[in-house]
């Protein structure tokens, strides 16, 4: 994950929760947004902040710490911190996990999700190629 615009929000001891413990995918989880279970992110500044934009794969924080992945068909605007965004290149393999299953979070460099993206398009066209033609 890359750090959202509200990762300063956090304490730095939760932070290091976040990226330390693993999270529970729970039944909670639609075409809208993931939401997941463990350690809940502690809050310095602000639970509810002003409506913006929002983005697939955002990672917002409502008042109770536990985060929510934004999924396909989230909302144009929401009003939650954003501690980071999934990366593009695992954002198909994370969608396709069950609930109950645990998940890590991991924060990359722009660079590292850059290098990750260009993967994940070889990967893709690598299989495209192999299809075969009817």
């Amino acid at each position: 994950m890359l750090p959202g615009p509200q990762f300063h929000y956090f304490s730095t001891a939760s932070k290091k929760e976040f990226f330390s413990t693993p999270y529970l995918i729970t039944k909670q989880t639609d075409r809208m947004g993931m939401r997941v279970l463990g350690k809940s992110l502690e809050n310095l500044v602000n639970s509810n902040i002003p409506s913006e934009g929002i983005i697939k794969g955002a990672i917002q924080v409502p008042g109770d710490g536990n985060p929510i992945i934004l999924l396909s068909d989230h909302p144009t605007t929401g009003g939650y911190p954003k501690v980071g965004s999934i990366i593009s290149s695992d954002y198909d393999d994370l969608i396709q996990q069950n609930s109950n299953k645990e998940i890590f979070f991991q924060l990359v460099t722009l660079e590292a999700a850059e290098q990750q993206f260009a993967l994940y398009v070889e990967k893709i066209k690598r299989k495209i190629a192999n299809i075969e033609k009817i």
